[in-house]
């Protein structure tokens, strides 16, 4: 069983590094990503006040 059990690990070590790298990734980007959004539904909110204010 041990002997089938060392190949399996050595597969399984790049998917941990890249599941880690993602992570990575993941926490760096999403922050930014979602001020920008809101950023842009407030810029969306303000233009549509605008607008209606024109009327």
């Amino acid at each position: 069983m041990a002997i089938v059990s060392l190949p399996t690990l050595n597969v399984w070590k790049p998917l941990g590094v890249s599941v880690d790298k993602l992570s990575k990734v993941g926490s760096e980007e999403v922050p930014g990503t979602l001020c920008s959004l809101k950023l842009s539904g407030l810029e969306i909110h303000e233009l549509t006040q605008q607008l209606s204010r024109i009327r």
